[in-house]
């Protein structure tokens, strides 16, 4: 799923997330971060209408490549700092629950 990582006012990065629940999330980014930073992120679906906010802090990172080949990406592995509705939301839409 798409999303950006706010940086500053002015400037965002791309990144990819690749696993979402209620407590946290990864994503795929070319950003350095320490464990321990907060990251602002703003997701992007097709599968909601409008883009969702969301407050993380890094808990671990690790290189995306596989297999031994290196990557200049990184796997950010992110708890979710007081997830919102619309996160909730999010999570509902994704895997409704019976």
């Amino acid at each position: 799923m798409p999303c950006e990582i706010f940086q500053s006012k002015r400037r965002r990065a791309r990144a990819r997330i690749v696993t979402i629940s209620e407590g946290g999330l990864a994503l795929v980014t070319d950003l350095a971060f320490e464990q321990g930073d907060p990251i602002r992120l703003l997701i992007k679906s097709n599968e909601i209408d409008k883009p969702v906010a969301v407050s993380a802090i890094v808990w671990n990172d690790r290189s995306a490549a596989s297999a031994g080949a290196s990557s200049r990406f990184k796997r950010l592995c992110c708890v979710v700092s007081e997830p919102s509705r619309t996160f909730r939301a999010l999570l509902d839409q994704l895997d409704p629950q019976p």
